[in-house]
């Protein structure tokens, strides 16, 4: 018998590459978007495949935007200025991966890094007015109170709200118009909702942001929760005889208006974030104003009865409701939470305050006719809007600050900041 033996030599390229780490030193701090320089000597017995360059939470997941180099040699060397450009990062210790791969096997490098966030800042008061045949303007008003005009798009007005972290613009019409998501930096549309046939879509207190997802009631009996993208991440039905606005969140709910669609009481309803189920609906007995988050489980809401308008409460999860105060009585134009305790009431000639704590209330602002009420809590002002002029007082002194004359009405004002 003959045996042959056969000596076959191996092709695959075992070797593993190595990363001599240069800078930044180990421990090194930095600021949200400072730029790190990197050097660092990368070499392998074969060709180097690919390098990549990341900076990781200690959760190890990528938090900026990596860098992807192909040597396409045996040694590389990095010598590169690395910019931190996500603007959301918190204070902390994270690390700079450096990963370099050949045909078959890849090294990693760590750099641990410590980094401090970035403030958060007030950056302007995005102002939204009618220029006429369905066009709308998108104006802005920086911290130095100039006015400088972004856009202009087609369409008409019910609602607006601004989602700082993404840097979107929502805008909900009535008759013509859905939803348009529009990028405030350059105007261009995001995402949309197209027309439906029922009409008015919305009513004119329709949104809710929370946690970078805005909640849209639909005058068609529906409430939607969507994230930045567009895509559905909660959904509610209420029944047809009813309209629902003003839809907020607290705690795990999502409560609501319903307005009737005839001469019937309305209701105030809860729903599960979850599963979008009805926890409690509580008959409204009186024309609801506005409801506002109060703690993880109970609302306020401004009631208009007749003679009087009232602040009562309604927990959902004890199922009670309770009568809190009787504010004076007069039409309510618009109503600003401060905090979880204090609230604004614009009336129409003037303006008024609540403390929840101290169940009280006090003449805040005399002889003014405000639309809308916005608190702007970095700086502590508000901001007051009459036709087509803002004016802008110290929120603690009711102290006036300026007055801001716009060409055309204003629609809507909303807050825009950094991150």
């Amino acid at each position: 018998m003959l045996i042959l033996f056969s000596n076959c030599k191996k092709n695959e390229n075992n070797s593993i590459p190595t990363i001599k780490l240069i800078s930044p030193a180990q421990n090194s701090t930095f600021n949200v978007l400072d730029t790190i320089r990197i050097i660092a000597d990368v070499s392998d017995n074969s060709q180097l495949k690919s390098i990549n360059i990341s900076i990781i939470n200690e959760n190890l997941i990528p938090v900026t935007s990596p860098l992807f180099i192909q040597p396409k040699s045996n040694t590389y060397k990095i010598d590169l200025d690395y910019v931190i450009d996500n603007i959301h990062l918190s204070s902390g210790k994270y690390y700079i991966l450096i990963i370099a791969t050949n045909a078959n096997n890849s090294k990693k490098e760590f750099i641990n890094i410590f980094l401090s966030e970035i403030e958060k800042q007030f950056e302007s008061l995005i102002v939204i007015t009618n220029t006429g045949n369905n066009q709308l303007k998108i104006n802005k008003i920086d911290n130095d109170f100039k006015l400088q005009e972004l856009f202009t798009i087609e369409g008409d007005y019910s609602a607006s709200i601004i989602n700082s972290f993404y840097r979107q613009l929502f805008i909900s019409g009535r008759n013509i118009t859905n939803l348009n998501v529009l990028n405030i930096d350059d105007g261009q549309l995001d995402w949309s909702l197209e027309p439906i046939i029922y009409q008015p879509m919305h009513d004119f207190d329709c949104m809710f942001l929370h946690d970078n997802i805005l909640y849209l009631a639909f005058s068609h009996e529906y409430i939607n929760g969507y994230n930045h993208s567009g895509t559905i991440k909660f959904t509610a039905q209420s029944q047809n005889t009813f309209l629902p606005t003003n839809p907020i969140r607290f705690g795990e709910y999502i409560a609501a208006n319903l307005k009737s669609k005839t001469s019937g009481n309305g209701s105030i309803v809860a729903y599960y974030n979850i599963s979008g189920s009805e926890r409690h609906s509580f008959t409204a007995f009186n024309n609801v104003s506005r409801i506002f988050p109060l703690d993880d489980y109970s609302i306020i809401s401004f009631e208009e009865a007749n003679g009087s308008n009232l602040i009562r409460t309604y927990n959902f999860e004890d199922i009670y409701s309770n009568t809190n105060f009787t504010l004076p009585y007069g039409k309510i134009n618009s109503i600003a939470q401060i905090d979880e305790n204090n609230f604004l009431i614009a009336y129409q000639n003037s303006i008024y305050s609540y403390n929840y704590n101290s169940n009280s209330s006090n003449l805040y602002i005399d002889n003014i006719s405000a639309n809308q009420i916005l608190y702007e809590k970095l700086n502590s002002r508000m901001f007051i809007t009459e036709s087509n002029k803002i004016n802008i007082y110290d929120y603690s002194s009711a102290t006036f600050i300026k007055e801001l004359q716009i060409s055309q009405n204003i629609l809507g004002i909303n807050l825009l900041y950094n991150k």
